[in-house]
């Protein structure tokens, strides 16, 4: 249970959307990212490596 908690956490999604002077979305810049925690990363390792 742990180590999916840990696992569930260690990736995560961020959309960076700019609006424009009217204060309406600017989907031509808009930005997606999928990002990492390497301290969850590293706990989820662990966390693993006690189940092997």
């Amino acid at each position: 249970m742990l180590l999916h908690w840990f696992v569930s956490l260690s990736m995560y999604y961020i959309p960076i959307i700019s609006y424009d002077m009217l204060d309406q979305p600017d989907h031509y810049l808009q930005v997606d990212s999928i990002n990492y925690s390497s301290s969850h990363v590293f706990w989820a390792m662990i966390c693993w490596r006690g189940y092997a």
